[in-house]
């Protein structure tokens, strides 16, 4: 691996990411650069040789500079796969899977919502009533039929966290899984 002398960041990391980021790059300067920032982006990594970057590779970053490596902190590089940015021959990655455990968290939540019918307890209660008509017949997770399409990172989290609840999972992927 090239020697990594400066890394320049638009991401704001709390002090135990900074930490852990700083083990990977010990001997690396780091600097700070709002995002929308683009001319002090611009100048910073005229001599970087990483840029971690919230967002797509911006133009700013295909000038006249050192990098070697740019770092997209989000999921999917849709953005950033232009010809412009293969043309420079620098490697861009992404942070896929990141956020599947939350996301797939989020999922369950939506579903629990539409089970227990949280909008309709919620009115009921502010009205000081315990209890909705209906509410007999509602039905959890378990035994029913979720559908998911697509098993990436996200698919097969939710797909995890679903089965724990005893349900029957019918998934979709463009590839065998």
């Amino acid at each position: 691996m090239p020697k990594i002398n400066k890394v320049v960041a638009t991401v704001w990391y709390n002090k135990q990411n900074m930490y852990e980021l700083r083990r990977v790059f010990p001997d690396s300067e780091f600097v700070y650069v709002d995002f929308y920032d683009k001319e002090r982006l611009a100048k910073e990594v005229r001599d970087a040789d990483v840029a971690i970057v919230m967002g797509d590779v911006d133009p700013c970053l295909l000038g006249e500079n050192s990098l070697k490596w740019i770092q997209c902190d989000h999921a999917g590089l849709n953005g950033s796969a232009r010809p412009e940015v293969f043309e420079r021959g620098i490697p861009v990655t992404g942070a896929a899977g990141r956020s599947a455990p939350v996301l797939a968290e989020h999922a369950v939540y939506f579903m629990f919502q539409g089970c227990y019918h949280t909008k309709e307890l919620l009115a009921a209660q502010e009205k000081g009533r315990w209890g909705v008509e209906g509410s007999e017949s509602w039905r959890g997770l378990y035994g029913r039929t979720a559908g998911i399409i697509g098993m990436g990172n996200n698919g097969r989290l939710l797909a995890e966290r679903l089965h724990a609840f005893g349900m029957k999972i019918i998934a979709y992927n463009r590839s065998p899984i």
